[in-house]
């Protein structure tokens, strides 16, 4: 008993200097060797959680096995077992009563599982070598209580949130416009094309849908209205085609911007298309046709100055082909008149992005643009990076943001239901995943759009991101933050502090 107490001392401040215990060797052919540095292969069992309240099973602890290569499994988890109960302070009167064992501090195989490249265990793995368990020379094992149940209850619930998420963004789709048939967004935020640290991104523009970050953050709201007005300021005014009160069927057809007229080709009359192809036919001194003159008075001949990228609609082809067709007519009032292409009834045609596709010169517009998202509106912020936007509109979709970390989380919504329950889902062990910029970027942002709790997360985030060649910039963010909104982030502010402190002591 004595020398059991003796025994597990030392090997617990063994254990404090991280040192390896000899644990022995599995198997039946095991009696001409006595250590596991004698065997063909040596696994390290470690454990990785206190296994035993007193005895040598304890958090960390590292204890080498020898095994021969056609050994089983089974005998080296079993081995394991034995060596620490035989290494237990209370080993001697537990032996007593082995029916017992919990209330004894002895460990039960059964009850453990061992994990590697995959969990093992007794039930599954007993018959089966090292070799089919992908276990080498030098490799560690992990020795922690049995959760099979504790896996199958995280299953579940991984399952009902999985439910439970893909029925909330159903419903708040259906709150969405229907826009063209599609779920498509139906604006782009046009960003900056670095970020703090002088970092080019890949793309600038970050797509959304705008009646929700609309109604989620109203300083975004302002920003859409200001584009929306800015578009409508932009478009070309309304061409008004009145008609002859004579009746002769021709529309005299004015603009104060001549040069920006667009000349729309009807497809519902063949014999008015070619009248019209027959006028670009004058000749290039000003003469005309008998018929053409019988048919018009000298007084309203018109200059016709046909525009480039002129599209015929029923016949797919270029009415100004290579210039042959391209004329221009002097009046002899040296007027310039534009002779109007479509000769129908009073029309008015709306030079906007969605009818300028048949005719008309360079767009000088940034809303006309041939890329496939080319009637999306495009709200320009170019003083943030599309990182930070992205952090932004998740915040907006789901109130929450998970690369943020599972502390920023916590904090800044205390009582929330938890995206991972139990703690076991968050990524990189609920530690965040962006980098230092971008958390610094989210501040900025968050700030600017007066979005509180969004700010409080960055700032939570960016207090875990602190590093040597970043606690500068940190400190510098506090203070013109302090300056221009007045929130100090108390939080960044002292561990950046402190960290600084730290380093140059």
């Amino acid at each position: 008993m004595d020398d059991d107490t003796v025994n597990n001392e030392n090997e617990n401040e063994s254990n404090n200097d991280n040192t390896v215990i000899d644990g022995g060797v599995a198997g039946s052919n095991s009696e001409n060797r006595q250590s596991a540095a004698e065997c063909d292969l040596v696994i390290y069992m470690e454990c990785g959680e206190e296994l035993q309240a007193n005895g040598v099973a304890k958090q960390g602890t590292k204890i080498s096995i020898g095994m021969d290569k056609n050994c089983k499994v089974g005998h080296l988890f079993e081995t394991f077992t034995r060596f620490c109960n035989n290494h237990t302070a209370t080993a001697t009167a537990a032996l007593r009563t082995v029916h017992n064992s919990n209330d004894c501090n002895l460990l039960v195989t059964a009850e453990l599982e061992f994990v590697h490249m995959d969990v093992l265990m007794l039930s599954k793995h007993h018959d089966m070598t090292a070799d089919a368990c992908a276990l080498m020379k030098g490799d560690c094992v992990v020795v922690r209580k049995n959760r099979s149940q504790e896996r199958v209850e995280l299953e579940q619930v991984r399952k009902r949130q999985e439910e439970m998420d893909q029925g909330y963004f159903k419903a708040l789709r259906s709150l969405l416009p229907d826009l063209n048939g599609s779920s498509g967004a139906d604006i782009i935020f046009d960003c900056q094309s670095k970020i703090n640290g002088g970092q080019q991104v890949l793309s600038t523009v970050v797509k959304a849908h705008a009646c929700i970050v609309a109604r989620r953050c109203p300083w975004l709201g302002e920003q859409i209205k200001i584009a929306k007005k800015k578009r409508e300021n932009t478009c070309i005014n309304v061409i008004t085609i009145p008609t002859d009160g004579d009746g002769d069927g021709e529309d005299h057809y004015t603009d104060n911007n001549a040069e920006m007229a667009a000349v729309a080709v009807s497809n519902t009359n063949s014999r008015k298309r070619r009248e019209v192809e027959a006028s670009f036919d004058e000749d290039v001194d000003g003469r005309r046709s008998d018929g053409a003159a019988a048919a018009e008075p000298d007084e309203k001949r018109l200059c016709v100055r046909p525009q480039r990228d002129i599209v015929d609609r029923e016949g797919g082809g270029w009415l100004d082909n290579a210039n042959a067709r391209a004329a221009e007519v002097e009046a002899e009032e040296d007027e310039d008149i534009v002779q109007p292409a479509i000769r129908n009834n009073r029309r008015a045609v709306s030079m906007t992005s969605s009818n300028l596709g048949v005719g008309r010169l360079e767009a000088p517009s940034p809303v006309f643009t041939s890329s496939p998202s080319h009637n999306l509106l495009r709200i320009p912020l170019k003083n943030h990076s599309p990182e930070a936007v992205k952090l932004l509109l998740e915040f907006c979709y789901t109130n929450r943001c998970i690369s943020l970390g599972q502390d920023a989380f916590l904090k800044s919504s205390p009582g929330a239901a938890d995206p991972f329950p139990h703690g076991g889902g968050w990524p990189r062990f609920g530690e965040p995943i962006i980098c230092m910029d971008v958390a610094l970027a989210g501040i900025s942002l968050a700030e600017e759009a007066k979005m509180s709790k969004f700010s409080l997360m960055c700032e939570i985030a960016a207090s875990h991101l602190l590093r040597n060649a970043n606690v500068l910039n940190a400190i510098s963010l506090c203070s013109s933050q302090a300056m221009k909104t007045g929130n100090r982030l108390p939080i960044l502010q002292k561990k950046a502090t402190a960290f600084f402190a730290s380093k140059t002591c």
